[in-house]
């Protein structure tokens, strides 16, 4: 009995664990939910329709898709792509959404409200767009709707949705989501019936985009744009330098002649030093000796007598003259002063 109860209690939790863990699960978000999507609208671009075997171009202000006595009609439409919606966005849901005006149906209670959305192949233009012409080809991604009858007598909005994780209308999500990325290229959706023959009369007028006032408020054609992610890069300005002047080029002046260099005199040669006179002390001009005056009379006062005072001869001595006596060395004295 004591080993009963732990064998209930591990019974017990093993019971409970499984219930446990589909609570957490049911509570976490799935990974193709979005939590808080961003909502974008796609107006129309351009639409029209055509006629099989008629040789008119749609410019009614409304757009016919269906079929009448086994002639076809086509709706075009095409969606222009906010720009502010990033490439890489995951789409969360789309919502196409169309005016029904009117709805015309063959006798008998077998009504057709089924038409065929698809790509377009290529291009088009709504003022140039007839039958006679080349027409788009419908191609993939394309579904089918039931959209009813439409209310009398205004009419109604059509809702077509496509949900991420959800198979239906799968391919409108596809479409837009292959625009976004470019894998699909943007040539608008064809709208027709789903056979080109064997079914009742039934043929849907929708409203166009001609006369109305943008949305939400106008009816045109637009499509409601659910997405998450795909952050728009962030550009960091960068300081652009205000462009100065060019200054315009001066005239690159044209070189002068180079003068040509004159021949390098040759060094004359180097006269040979004279010989440096010796300076010769200035000669100093020899006086000429004087011849001493010969031999003059002197007169001697009265009561003298006259002698010879001296006789030069070259350079011979005076021979003294005699002195007798004193009045005659006296006399001598005066004579020779």
């Amino acid at each position: 009995m004591k080993r009963l109860f732990p064998l209930l209690a591990t019974a017990g939790l093993a019971c409970l664990a499984p219930l446990v863990g589909v609570s957490s699960a049911a509570a976490a978000p799935r990974q193709d939910e979005c939590v808080r999507p961003r909502r974008e609208v796609a107006k129309a671009k351009q639409d029209t329709f055509v006629a099989s075997n008629v040789s008119l171009v749609g410019r009614q202000g409304e757009m016919v898709a269906g079929l009448q006595n086994n002639i076809r009609h086509l709706a075009f439409v095409e969606f222009e792509i906010p720009a502010s919606i990033p490439p890489d966005a995951r789409l969360c849901e789309v919502q196409l959404e169309i005016y029904c005006n009117e709805y015309l149906s063959g006798a008998g209670s077998n009504k057709v409200t089924k038409l065929r959305f698809s790509n377009a192949n290529r291009r088009w233009d709504e003022d140039t767009l007839e039958w006679d012409g080349i027409v788009p080809n419908r191609i993939a991604p394309q579904w089918d709707v039931d959209l009813g009858q439409c209310a009398a007598p205004n009419g109604e909005f059509k809702y077509i949705n496509a949900k991420a994780g959800v198979v239906d209308n799968e391919d409108l999500l596809k479409s837009v989501q292959g625009w976004l990325d470019g894998e699909i290229e943007n040539r608008g959706l064809i709208i027709g019936p789903t056979r080109d023959d064997g079914l009742a009369d039934h043929r849907f007028k929708f409203n166009t985009k001609d006369g109305q006032p943008p949305p939400p408020v106008g009816r045109g054609p637009r499509i409601i744009i659910y997405y998450e992610g795909g952050a728009t890069p962030t550009y960091t300005p960068s300081i652009v330098p205000t462009p100065s002047n060019t200054p315009t080029p001066t005239e690159t002046p044209v070189p002068s002649d180079t003068p040509t260099p004159t021949d390098t005199l040759e060094p004359s040669a180097t006269p040979t030093p004279s010989t440096t006179p010796t300076d010769t002390p200035p000669s100093t001009d020899t006086p000429t000796a004087t011849a001493t005056p010969s031999v003059r009379l002197a007169y001697l006062p009265i009561g003298l007598r006259s002698a010879v005072l001296g006789e030069v001869s070259g350079d011979s001595p005076a021979t003294p003259m005699a002195v007798h006596s004193r009045p005659q060395r006296f006399w001598r004295w005066l004579s020779t002063r």
